[in-house]
């Protein structure tokens, strides 16, 4: 369900747009060394020639205006997560003399033939994920949001090497006509980029300060245990930074060692629109980015969330056991029959290292 977030207002906010940097052309940054099998098709590669850092300059166009004049400039860095199934981006810049951050995580869902894309632009007194769904052809990519009664529409053209250009359209006659009020425009400052990095001032007074958003400070560090997967024990590890200014929770888990460990990336953060905790989920053995939600009524602990797939539907659940400064304990299970039973996928134990 694409959800519209509560100050998405007639100016077409850049940071809202600037997180959908997706297209459908040939890498031109190296893939990671090796990906899952379900995560190795041409389709599933095709964000790969976004890894990287890149410089962004701003360009806006008022409605009654006949030219872009530039508003503002950022810095975008782009890294895989899940073992190259999915791809952060994490933005800072300036919107004239104002400070702003994003997000975005997507993937390719090979059941449904298209890209999912989560977004995340905080304000200090409102957060709210956005979802998209799109794809590409001949040389274009179009990614789509349906929120009350209007869509809206990102295109990339121009992608070389070292540029591309990303601008936005808006319809509220169901797509018959389209205004653009948005283009970026991105040069390339580097190959890489940390996939660690925590973007924005570190600092979590800086934005979300109020109760509702510090639940899961308790996970910021690095933590060590094991994994019971598939009936046997793995040693397990998760990396869990503040993003945003403490606006959310960034999850990096490894299951297992040696050659082809199972990687897995959530992204939580309290959800002003919604009222209750939301997490974004993907792992490497099923490349489909998921949407789980606090149950209500709840410690805000336990998340779970409906889907359809091959299997027909399916309901996820993750539930945080313990969670301390200490330890903390976590298992995701699954359900084909609406909750009546579930399967464990995997489960962990783990104690703080730093």
């Amino acid at each position: 369900m694409l959800r519209r977030p509560p100050w998405a207002g007639p100016l077409r906010l850049p940071f809202r747009a600037a997180a959908v940097l997706l297209a459908a052309w040939p890498a031109v940054a190296g893939p990671p060394p090796s990906h899952p099998p379900a995560c190795a098709s041409p389709e599933a590669r095709g964000f790969d020639f976004w890894i990287g850092e890149w410089d962004v300059v701003n360009r806006y166009k008022r409605r009654t205006a006949t030219d872009f004049r530039e508003v503002g400039r950022a810095t975008d860095r782009v890294h895989p997560v899940a073992g190259g199934c999915g791809i952060v981006e994490h933005w800072i810049g300036w919107l004239g003399p104002n400070p702003i951050v994003g997000f975005s995580v997507r993937s390719w869902d090979p059941a449904t033939g298209r890209w999912d894309l989560a977004l995340l632009w905080p304000r200090p007194d409102a957060t709210s994920f956005t979802e998209l769904q799109g794809t590409f052809r001949h040389g274009r990519g179009e990614f789509v949001r349906r929120a009350e009664g209007e869509l809206t529409r990102y295109t990339f053209n121009d992608v070389g090497p070292d540029r591309l250009r990303w601008d936005d359209a808006y319809s509220e006659d169901g797509g018959v006509t389209w205004r653009h009020s948005w283009i970026m425009e991105f040069r390339r400052r580097s190959a890489g980029a940390d996939p660690l990095l925590a973007n924005g001032p570190s600092t979590r007074s800086f934005r979300c300060a109020a109760p509702r958003y510090r639940a899961f400070d308790v996970l910021d560090g690095e933590w060590a245990g094991t994994a019971r997967r598939g009936g046997e024990e793995v040693p397990a590890t998760l990396r869990s930074v503040p993003i945003l200014g403490g606006c959310a929770v960034m999850d990096l888990l490894t299951l297992g060692d040696g050659g082809a460990p199972q990687q897995a990336f959530a992204v939580r953060a309290f959800e002003d629109t919604s009222q209750r905790w939301v997490e974004y989920r993907l792992d490497s053995e099923r490349p489909a980015l998921r949407r789980l939600e606090a149950e209500r009524g709840g410690d805000g602990r336990v998340f779970a969330g409906d889907f359809e797939d091959a299997g027909g539907p399916l309901r996820v659940r993750a539930r945080w056991e313990e969670l301390s400064a200490e330890a903390v304990a976590l298992t995701v299970e699954e359900s084909r029959d609406r909750g009546a039973t579930w399967v464990e996928r995997w489960s962990l134990r783990l104690a703080r290292r730093i």
